[in-house]
């Protein structure tokens, strides 16, 4: 998809975002509908993927997060070797202490999947430390640090970098403490006090 397609697309979404149509008895922005359309018609697999994005996204700024969750299922079958749809499925699910269990399987297979491509290990180290930090489980939170840490000097196309935002205001736990200044010392990071 070309950057002027993307920049349509983006315009006549936010146009359509104040009108609404019915369906299955819910009310459903006509935005969602247009954009769940060239979905449908979209045979291109980087056009589909960005047309699942856009679709999340516009479930986001109208308030539909149940719509997002079948959007972001329906692109984790599609593309089910591929570790940002899991990660961004599992990234919901977090959100919601009901699907926590759910989440938490997720962020496994992302990680694995992540693993196996080489891609978006960092980011998937990094989403699942942030649940770990969440739910309060310092096991899975010392699991994510020692896998950052044996991942650093590791260079890849498509990561993100190290980040530090799921360790801060953890030096009084004494349990975690070591391994999060190991952590920061090993990315270049000045250690807790």
């Amino acid at each position: 998809m070309r950057q002027d397609e993307l920049s349509t697309l983006q315009a006549t979404a936010r146009q359509l975002r104040g009108t609404v149509t019915v369906v299955d008895g819910e009310q459903i922005p006509d935005s969602v509908l247009f954009l769940e359309r060239r979905l449908a018609e979209a045979q291109d697999k980087s056009t589909r993927v960005i047309l699942y994005g856009l679709i999340s996204d516009e479930c986001v700024a109208t308030n539909l997060y149940r719509r997002k969750l079948v959007t972001l299922r329906a692109e984790v079958a599609e593309f089910a070797n591929e570790p940002v749809p899991l990660i961004s499925l599992a990234v919901e699910l977090r959100r919601d202490p009901a699907t926590r269990d759910e989440a938490r399987r997720v962020f496994e297979i992302a990680l694995e999947k992540a693993v196996d491509a080489d891609r978006f290990v960092r980011y998937a180290l990094g989403e699942r430390a942030r649940f770990a930090r969440m739910v309060n489980d310092l096991d899975l939170l010392q699991d994510c640090l020692k896998r950052l840490i044996a991942d650093v000097g590791k260079k890849r196309s498509e990561d993100c970098g190290f980040e530090t935002d799921f360790v801060s205001r953890l030096e009084d736990d004494l349990t975690v403490s070591p391994l999060v200044n190991e952590y920061l010392k090993a990315i270049g990071r000045s250690p807790m006090p």
